[in-house]
């Protein structure tokens, strides 16, 4: 969270969290997943991001 690049909040986070480490089982592999989250998100924003000339 302390170098997130997306201003989530603490609620959906700790969703968000909680559901990867279930669904990874592994700490490691449920903080990938949310880093993949995030990477996607932010190319997502770049695509619908208008073209400036």
């Amino acid at each position: 969270m302390a170098h997130a690049a997306l201003p989530w909040s603490p609620q959906s986070c700790l969703r968000l969290w909680q559901r990867a480490l279930h669904e990874e089982g592994c700490v490691e592999r449920a903080r990938a997943r949310l880093d993949r989250a995030e990477a996607a998100c932010l190319a997502r924003d770049r695509r619908m991001a208008p073209v400036r000339a």
